[in-house]
């Protein structure tokens, strides 16, 4: 029995033999698992015009400089990275990029696989002036811009990923991420202020020549606040906000900030998640319940709060790959190397397998083909995990196995059969069953299916419990049947005989049926049955025990009726026949083959007739005299004639009659010993019959008329 089994090649297994289990569980992102460094400061990033002395006269300006320091996680080997692009808080008048606990943010982010740029940007404004605050608010703004311009632009350097660029900030440095993400250059005209005194340009007009565009990924907006909340549009990125619900300096919901009345009134965290929520837009709030301003400076403690929440969601966000899709057989049976594949998988990723009760023997490059051979019968639990570029692990997805044994399938045995004789196969063991070749079986889906090849075969069948198959085959040896003719059909006629012609190679021979033939374990007997028959010749051979049979056809036909002789003048005459031959005292007499003949002697006639089939029958004797004289009309007496009814014939000694239609059919024969009888015509039809009447002189005939 040979089981049915996917394999792959040892040169396969090997050629794909990977480690599956490679970094599959970094936590990149989700914990602090690099040490981190300030590895670039003071990098130049901004020249921009900024306000002079108090900040009251905006005429009163000039270019200044503005940098960034970089955090970077160190050892990280990865070609392109997510960063973040942060903004310190200060109420845009006070702060740095290194202001407690802003430095150490930086360096908790970079620990986790970020790397982030802390900007300075542009501060001062006039205290008692509302459209100096305002032009303060668009100052930075365009200064986030440009630091997000400058990041992209450098990206190489960095090794950056410019498609997972964020920004945020705290306080007024997360009011500057909020516009920068969400606001559009239209959107400025809700600011009448930043157009005059001197018009301050657009959005992407300063800092830098970098080429834009200039908005990010995603927004950290730790208790931040914006003018109105409907710069947020369908579409537009997701943002973590992070608020203490107490906080007296930017509203959770909405107010004055500082409630000083030279701040415009803002929207703040509560309001904003409002409006991502109405939106559909991916957000996450999280309240400092009871907290104000800062919650991070008055509980140190929330910083790691503050750097697990972001981080994580940034990670679930924008980081993590969605599920993977396991395509593979869940049923399989023991024995097997299966294929599993991810669906759609990412060339750029990483796929991590582990297998229970299996072997991973080999895979692609990535992984995200792998073949896993199965060797114990039970269930097997299949997860992978995916790890994209950005080494990001996605949840781990579970495909259970269940390991079937194959079939044991029983069949019959290999048999030997004569020629045109059938044979049933047999298997079992399975629930499906299917036998090939189908030629000469009755059915091949049949566990037991008829089997009747005509030559030696070999019967393969492939027997399944559902799940596995399992193959075993049948020899049949096909003995070729004894060469038999029964000969060619006979015809013959009735009562006659005619010889079967019938070979055959076997040892022993029979007719049948028997009746009708001499000797019918002869391979040539006579055969004379009544009616037409169909032999059969069968022939065994007694060293094979096969047998083999051809049928011929005896053809009975039957004679054709006796026919009548009748006598016209000194000629007699027949009928029915085809082909005719008269005899004269059992003599045949030459050349007489017509219906009629003209005796030239006295004595017994006879005619034989023949039919088309050839079979033949003779007359009833007729005796004619011929040169005898007639009866004298003076001795015979026929009357009346035309007659009705009787006719009376009357002579001087015996004689016989016969009354003979125009056919020549008898109608009445009579005798008579005392020279007198009456002939009853009157159930007759019209018309002339002939009477001959036999004496001991000699036969006379007479037409005798019937008439109505």
């Amino acid at each position: 029995m040979v089981q049915v089994r996917y394999f792959l090649s040892v040169f396969l297994v090997l050629a794909l033999l990977v480690d599956t289990n490679a970094q599959c569980t970094s936590n990149r992102y989700l914990n602090a698992i690099f040490n981190s460094s300030r590895t670039h400061e003071d990098l130049n990033y901004n020249q921009s015009y900024a306000l002079q002395g108090a900040c009251a006269i905006e005429t009163n300006q000039s270019i200044q400089y503005y940098n960034l320091d970089v955090y970077e996680p160190d050892g990280d080997t990865l070609s392109k990275r997510p960063c973040i692009v942060y903004a310190h808080g200060g109420a845009f008048l006070i702060g740095d990029k290194r202001i407690i606990p802003v430095e150490e943010y930086c360096y908790e982010m970079a620990k986790r696989g970020f790397v982030v740029f802390s900007i300075d940007y542009r501060k001062c404004f006039n205290t008692v002036s509302t459209p100096s605050i305002e032009r303060a608010v668009y100052r930075a703004v365009q200064d986030m811009n440009a630091a997000v311009r400058w990041v992209k632009a450098k990206a190489d350097t960095f090794r950056i990923d410019t498609n997972q660029l964020y920004v945020g900030g705290n306080s007024a440095g997360s009011i500057m991420a909020i516009f920068s993400t969400y606001g559009d250059e239209h959107e400025r005209q809700a600011i009448p202020s930043t157009y005059d005194n001197p018009d301050l340009g657009c959005l992407d007009c300063s800092g830098n020549y970098f080429p834009g565009p200039s908005k990010a990924r995603a927004v950290l907006n730790y208790w931040g606040a914006t003018l109105d909340t409907s710069i947020i549009e369908v579409g537009d990125p997701p943002m973590l906000s992070m608020h203490g619900n107490q906080d007296n300096a930017v509203p959770f919901d909405n107010g004055v900030p500082f409630s000083y009345p030279a701040f415009p009134p803002v929207n703040g965290s509560l309001e904003i998640t409002a409006r991502l929520n109405h939106l559909g837009i991916p957000n996450q709030l999280y309240v400092f319940d009871g907290m104000g301003h800062e919650p991070w400076l008055t509980d140190p403690n929330q910083l790691d709060t503050i750097v697990e929440k972001s981080s994580k969601f940034l990670y679930e966000q924008l980081l993590k790959p969605e599920l993977p899709q396991i395509d593979g057989e869940e049923d399989v049976c023991i024995g097997d190397t299966i294929e599993y594949a991810i669906n759609g998988a990412e060339s750029s990723s990483n796929y991590c397998w582990t297998i229970s009760n299996g072997e991973i023997v080999g895979s692609n490059a990535n992984s995200s083909i792998v073949y896993i051979s199965y060797n114990q019968i039970g269930s097997s639990e299949l997860t992978v995990q995916e790890i994209n570029h950005w080494q990001a692990e996605s949840d781990t997805v579970e495909l259970m196995v269940n390991i079937h044994d194959y079939p044991e399938v029983l069949t019959s045995s290999d048999t030997s059969i004569c020629e045109g004789e059938t044979v049933i196969l047999s298997a079992a063991g399975g629930t499906i069953y299917l036998w090939s070749p189908i030629f000469g079986l009755s059915n091949p889906n049949l566990a037991s299916p008829a089997a009747f090849p005509d030559a030696s075969s070999v019967y393969t069948v492939i027997v399944s419990n559902g799940y596995c198959e399992s193959l075993d085959s049948v020899s049949i040896d096909v003995i070729p049947a004894p060469f038999v003719s029964a000969g060619n059909d006979v015809e013959i006629c009735k009562g006659e005989e005619g010889q079967l012609d019938g070979w055959a190679q076997g040892q022993l021979y029979i007719w049948s049926p028997t009746i009708g033939l001499d000797h019918p374990f002869f391979i040539h007997p006579q055969a004379s049955p009544t009616v037409t028959t169909n032999y059969t010749l069968t022939t065994i051979d007694t060293i094979t025990g096969c047998q083999n049979s051809d049928q011929a056809t005896v053809f009975v036909n039957d004679l054709p009726p006796v026919p009548d002789v009748f006598q016209q003048g000194d000629s007699l005459l027949t009928y029915l026949g085809y082909d005719y031959q008269w005899y004269q005292d059992g003599n045949m007499v030459a050349n007489a083959t017509n219906y009629y003949i003209v005796p030239q002697n006295s004595g017994e006639y006879m005619v034989e007739i023949s039919d088309t089939n050839g079979c033949s029958n003779q007359s009833e004797p007729y005796n004619m005299w011929v040169g005898v004289e007639e009866i004298s009309q003076t001795e015979l007496f026929i009357y009346p004639n035309p007659v009705k009814g009787e006719l009376f014939v009357r002579g001087t000694d015996s004689f016989n009659i016969h009354l003979i239609d125009v056919m020549g059919r008898e109608l009445v024969f009579l005798s008579t010993q005392t020279g007198f009888c009456k002939v009853d015509m009157s159930d007759l039809s019209s018309g002339v019959y002939l009477l001959r009447v036999e004496t001991k002189k000699g036969i006379s005939t007479h037409k005798v008329v019937r008439h109505r």
